[in-house]
């Protein structure tokens, strides 16, 4: 975690400047030639104060990892309508808009070259795809997983449900926003949520 520090203070502004500039490098050059030269040049600040705020590269990138999850995955089902108010169909559709209609949004696309990045250097650095997935995807698998049993779903089929959720969405968004070829696979996000739904709660009605 990044040093903490007051929001709107002239510091809260360095540490911003340095997390965008990270970004950049790290979208640029990939984590094993992302250079903390570059990266306090681009900021506008000294390296040491680059350092006075986060101690590696390794925290830098957890930090743009928090920094995610504020912007882009954050999934807060107290949002949602409670549990046992609607049917399973209509469950699953209001937890689609409030996780993958983010996803969707033209200022997730940061988002995607990140995780771009992640994955092409995930061979070399597994603790990338490791500390990605502890931070941003097991979070998100476990609220699906607590809404599902809060909505009467019995704990074993909601882990299973759980992933097959993030699985099809998430297929979905490295087709359409990772490679770029909606058109060559269309499928609306809506009809695809009103399939899925519709065949896990037959499943559960058995």
């Amino acid at each position: 975690m990044p040093r903490e520090v007051k929001p709107g203070s002239r510091t809260h502004e360095k540490q911003q400047a340095i997390l965008e500039s990270a970004m950049q490098e790290f979208l640029t050059h990939g984590y094993s030639a992302a250079n903390m030269d570059r990266i306090s040049e681009r900021a506008g600040v000294s390296k040491a104060t680059v350092y006075s705020h986060f101690r590696d590269k390794q925290k830098l990138y957890e930090a743009l990892i928090e920094k995610q999850i504020e912007v882009t995955c954050n999934v807060d089902t107290s949002k949602l309508a409670p549990p046992g108010s609607l049917t399973l169909p209509e469950h699953m559709k209001e937890l689609a808009e409030i996780w993958v209609c983010p996803l969707d949004a033209p200022e997730s696309e940061m988002f995607m070259q990140f995780m771009r990045m992640i994955i092409a250097e995930s061979g070399r650095f597994p603790e990338l795809a490791r500390t990605f997935v502890e931070r941003i995807e097991k979070p998100v698998n476990m609220e699906i997983r607590r809404y599902l049993q809060a909505c009467g779903v019995k704990k074993s089929e909601a882990e299973s449900i759980a992933w097959i959720i993030a699985g099809t969405y998430v297929y979905h968004t490295v087709i359409n926003r990772m490679m770029s070829s909606g058109d060559l696979m269309p499928m609306d996000r809506e009809r695809l949520t009103a399939m899925l739904s519709t065949l896990i709660a037959s499943h559960l009605k058995k």
